[in-house]
């Protein structure tokens, strides 16, 4: 079995102040960031790691995470 290429991270407030200069310079090419979490929490991080993996020429993306028991209409 091929090594695993790491080469997207997943990041949110839990992770604190990332340094996507960094990251992009160790071979990352981009960046999944949790921009909500339930009904009503949004990630105080999202901003900003957005505007700094911009900077460092990163790959964006962005996930929205939801429960079941938190969300009254989860298909």
């Amino acid at each position: 079995m091929p090594d695993p290429l790491n080469v997207v991270i997943d990041i949110s407030h839990h992770n604190g102040n990332v340094d996507l200069a960094k990251a992009k310079e160790d071979g990352i090419l981009g960046v999944i960031q949790t921009a909500t979490q339930g009904q009503t929490f949004k990630d105080p991080t999202y901003e900003r790691n957005r505007q700094k993996a911009n900077q460092a020429g990163l790959l964006w993306g962005w996930d929205w995470k939801r429960w079941p028991e938190a969300s009254p209409t989860f298909p």
